[in-house]
């Protein structure tokens, strides 16, 4: 979705306008970002049986449900060693939400960071591994915002009409795809030197169409390089 509106610049009402619109139906699952810091949306998305996996801050304020058992986990992976799995209340303005939420506890191994997975989805349905699988599926679009970023230098729209910003969309995307196919049936690496390759035989394919089609004789084009 893109806003207008000055308001929305605050992640709490842009996110929760896109989760209360989107999530249909419970084979939904949306996952966001620690944006969010606003409670009331997810107490809204849980009261609606709207299924959530998102990430808190370390710092979050929560208390653990009374009579429910903190659980020792021994699961990890080749990024992250889940420690435990807990019921709890969360905090918003002071106050303790009536629902209570899903905590999945973990510690990143590349810097020992922790790391806090919070969901509403059904014990009985979904483990506490498979919270922290679903949420690891988002890291894949960061990649790819970062490589669109980084590498096709996506940083700013240039339009501020919706037709403008979805033809550039649609560019970005075209390009990333042509790129990535590049690398993949060249077997290359990296980015920076098959990104160059590439623009230099596109250039000399479109070139080589432009002769043909004014009549001239494309194979002349190799001399004149030279």
């Amino acid at each position: 979705n893109f806003h207008k509106d000055q308001k929305m610049i605050s992640e709490d009402l842009a996110l929760g306008n896109i989760l209360q619109e989107h999530i249909s139906n419970k084979k939904d699952i949306a996952v966001f970002d620690r944006g969010m810091k606003e409670r009331k949306t997810m107490v809204e998305l849980s009261n609606k049986d709207k299924y959530f996996v998102t990430r808190i801050y370390k710092s979050s304020k929560y208390e653990i449900e009374k009579g429910s058992k903190v659980i020792p986990l021994d699961f990890e992976d080749e990024t992250i060693k889940l420690i435990k799995h807990s019921k709890v209340y969360l905090y918003a303005n002071q106050k303790k939400t009536k629902i209570v939420f899903r905590l999945v506890e973990g510690i990143l191994k590349s810097d020992g960071e922790k790391i806090l997975f919070l969901s509403n989805l059904p014990e009985e349905e979904f483990t506490a591994d498979q919270i922290a699988k679903i949420y690891k599926k988002r890291w894949d679009i960061e990649r790819f915002f970062r490589f669109i970023k980084q590498e096709l230098n996506f940083k700013h729209y240039f339009s501020r009409q919706w037709n403008g910003i979805q033809v550039m969309i649609y560019i970005i995307l075209i390009a990333s795809i042509l790129l990535l196919s590049y690398i993949k049936l060249n077997g290359l690496k990296g980015y920076k030197i098959p990104k160059i390759s590439f623009c230099n035989q596109l250039q000399n394919e479109i070139i080589q169409q432009v002769v043909i089609h004014c009549g001239g004789d494309p194979s002349k084009l190799e001399t004149f390089n030279t």
